[in-house]
């Protein structure tokens, strides 16, 4: 249970750095007047395929070092926990771009600030407030 509550709370706060990472990207469209529905809906797509990337992969991360004690098999669950959600990531990325209502950078841009984040959030967070 208490490994449910850290996934929820480590998808919420990467949530929140992502969400303000695609409120600058629209600000820049915005400055240089190329702001359009196409750049919401992208940036829309682009978060909820970002967040729910890091969602599953904490899911994926913590299923297979809790249920496997053969790390072995653990690697082997979490790769291949890596490659479902890549493929679902192409997938959906897919699907948004060629349906012709998103902007293709406001679509990628969430997914690139993954690092970043996570970048961020190591630099800011105490090593306590981690659980």
């Amino acid at each position: 249970m208490g490994s449910r509550k850290s996934v929820i709370k480590q998808t919420l706060r990467f949530g929140l750095g992502i969400l303000v990472g695609v409120v600058i990207m629209v600000l820049v469209y915005l400055a240089i007047g190329k702001l359009s529905a196409k750049v919401f809906v992208g940036a829309a797509a682009g978060t909820v395929i970002s967040v729910g990337n890091f969602f599953f992969m904490c899911v994926s991360l913590t299923n297979a070092t809790e249920s496997e004690i053969d790390a072995t098999k653990a690697v082997a669950k979490a790769r291949g926990g890596y490659m479902l959600r890549m493929l679902a990531i192409a997938a959906l990325l897919i699907i948004a771009i060629k349906s012709g209502y998103c902007d293709v950078i406001a679509t990628i841009v969430p997914l690139l600030l993954m690092r970043p984040v996570l970048m961020l959030e190591e630099f800011f967070v105490k090593n306590g407030d981690k659980k």
